[in-house]
């Protein structure tokens, strides 16, 4: 129903609007609720949602579920949604509800409760979705999906709750339709566990198909699933091509709706990004300034904290004109041409500021730090550098960010020194075991083959366990490789040596400041060191040493993937094994590489990995 907003206005009480999701709200003395969606500005009216059953169910499960008690006042109290969050659960709502079928962006900036809006409105559309929507399939399903296992499985752990409480809002609205689920010992016949949680109709004792909630991460190998609505958090974080692969499809047959959470990145194959670049997708970018607008409307004491919180973030990472803070804060999809990173950027973020290169790790740390060596193999005998680099790589448990520090450089050809292959598996090995390498990924792009082969051979006849990983060059494999070093620089997650250190830390900077970037027709990124014609000085730029150190810092979260995927690799010498996380000096007697022969159906397309 249409309403003029003008008929409301004259009513004692407050009315505001909510300028990108379009939701109109009441503020009561207590609370703050949506009364009406699709505002119009140039009409001045609304669609109002106050006698939409749906809807008034809704809002009644959203004050039962965000009931907790204070032990301070000894009451309940009601945890608010703010107007953002609630204006992203009715845009959801009407496109699931009535079948619109829409790809939605609904953007917040960093550290203001995406989740949160997830927590709601998921489990009350697959709670509720079937009855208002004309579905053929058997049940009704959603998909919560993520980029990693540990982030789905916090997700899952904070969302059963709400679908405990949507099950009992139900069954009081429609007793003679009872819903169930496995939340303890009853119901054993159903399903609940970290893959699914399954809904039913109980019927004289019998349990009939009815909804589910799938929990899954991208890539992962699922069954053939339908989805009515599929909801991907941190989806700038995701992989395109692992979306379009495991997850899309499901939603084909349902024309179901698909919810992107998440914050930009410079990763160009971000899903994200390649969501945000669609025509008929439809975006709410709320930046951090929208929402402390919106915040004040009705908790003025809780938008300060969100005010200050977020400008004392962006004052430690470069203001408003750093990368970082435009894309976490002001939500902006950078994809910039040129020079790859400024000389500012590297100031901003002290990048080159460590001062020893000792390798050892704390005994707290030894179980998610690792020491790892990336190596860029020259192709020629003069013009490139063999460059190997050394330092500690990690997860942040909290984050679930990869983050890595530079600790050695070491080019084997700085003076054009002419060494054979055997000269420098040597030199390598001796590092290997020397620095207790854990980890070592290597260029191997066809022509390196000849080298890795070797590299191989000396390690096994010197016992070396480190984990080697080859890495392929293809235009693909290191423009996600390079996206995710750039991403990881402008966020401050990386640390150098100090500029003056060494020949190798000096090259690095100007390899880092003269490195470019250039986007092509078909989207795809290049990353190139600069040369000029008209530069004599350009003539001698290269790109290696920010080879070996982005592969150094790339290393674990490309271990990780190919370990989530099943990822075999052939070692050079027609012997396959599978990657793993481990430690040199916890591994005893245990050969690095399984002699293991395999299928060349076992082959792996490094070319089209991620």
């Amino acid at each position: 129903m249409i309403k003029p907003l003008k008929d409301i206005k004259d009513v004692k009480r407050e009315i505001f609007i909510d300028p990108i999701g379009k939701v109109v709200f009441y503020k009561g003395n207590e609370v703050t609720i949506p009364i009406g969606i699709n505002y119009n500005h140039e009409e001045g009216t609304y669609e109002s949602i106050e006698n939409i059953d749906y809807y008034k169910i809704f809002i009644d499960y959203v004050f039962r579920s965000r009931q907790s008690y204070d032990p301070i006042k000894k009451k309940m109290r009601y945890r608010e949604l703010f107007p953002y969050q609630w204006s992203t659960c009715l845009i959801v709502i009407d496109s699931v509800i009535n079948g619109k079928g829409k790809a939605i962006l609904p953007l917040f900036s960093r550290q203001t409760g995406k989740s949160e809006a997830i927590k709601v409105y998921l489990p009350f559309l697959t709670v509720f979705g079937r009855r208002y929507l004309d579905i053929i399939h058997e049940r009704f399903s959603s998909i919560l999906g993520s980029y990693k296992d540990d982030t789905i499985e916090k997700l899952r752990k904070e969302v059963l709750p709400y679908f405990k409480i949507a099950l009992q809002v139900h069954n009081e609205l429609f007793p003679d339709t009872k819903l169930v689920a496995k939340f303890d010992k009853q119901h054993n016949n159903l399903i609940n566990n970290s893959n699914r949680l399954e809904i039913a109709l109980l019927h004289n004792g019998a349990y009939l198909p009815y909804s589910e909630c799938f929990f899954i991460t991208l890539g992962a190998s699922q069954d053939s699933l339908t989805s009515h609505l599929t909801v991907i958090d941190e989806s700038g974080k995701c992989n395109l091509d692992l979306f379009d692969n495991s997850i899309a499809p499901f939603s084909i047959s349902t024309g179901g709706s698909q919810v992107f959470i998440g914050v930009p990145s410079t990763d160009p194959n971000s899903l994200l990004q390649a969501k945000y670049n669609l025509d008929n997708s439809d975006k709410y970018i709320y930046d951090w300034r929208i929402i402390y607008s919106l915040t004040k409307k009705v908790n003025p004491r809780q938008a300060e904290v969100q005010r200050t919180k977020a400008l004392e973030e962006m004052s430690k990472s470069g203001g408003i004109k750093s990368a970082t803070n435009r894309m976490n804060y002001y939500l902006e999809f950078i994809m910039a041409e040129g020079l790859f990173l400024s000389k500012d950027i590297i100031e901003q973020h002290n990048m080159f500021s460590i001062e020893d290169n000792d390798m050892s790790i704390s005994f707290i740390d030894r179980e998610k730090k690792f020491r790892v060596a990336g190596i860029d193999i020259s192709a020629t005998s003069t013009g490139d550098y063999f460059a190997m680099s050394r330092g500690i790589a990690w997860q942040d448990d909290f984050t679930g960010l990869y983050k890595s520090e530079v600790k050695r450089i070491t080019v084997l050809n700085k003076n054009n020194e002419l060494l054979n292959i055997s000269q420098k598996v040597n030199i390598v090995c001796d590092m290997l075991i020397n620095e207790q390498i854990d980890i070592c990924i290597v260029d191997s792009t066809s022509q390196q083959l000849h080298f890795i082969q070797r590299l191989v051979e000396v390690m096994r006849l010197r016992g070396i366990k480190t984990l080697l990983i080859p890495f392929a060059y293809t235009k693909k494999s290191k423009q996600v490789m390079f996206s995710n070093w750039e991403e990881s620089l402008y966020s401050g997650f990386l640390k150098f040596p100090l500029k003056n250190t060494s020949w190798e830390t000096e090259r690095l900077y100007k390899e880092m400041t003269t490195l470019l970037k250039e986007e092509s027709k078909d989207g795809s990124i290049s990353y190139y060191a600069y040369k000029s014609k008209n530069d004599i000085e350009s003539k001698n730029n290269t790109d290696d040493l920010c080879n070996s150190t982005a592969m150094l810092h790339y290393a674990l979260q490309y271990l990780d993937n190919c370990i989530a995927n099943n990822k075999w690799f052939e070692d050079g010498s027609g012997n396959w094994w599978r990657p793993e996380r481990r430690h040199v000096n916890r591994l005893g007697n245990i050969s690095s590489i399984s002699n293991e022969r395999k299928s060349n159906k076992l082959k792996i397309n490094l070319a089209g990995m991620s």
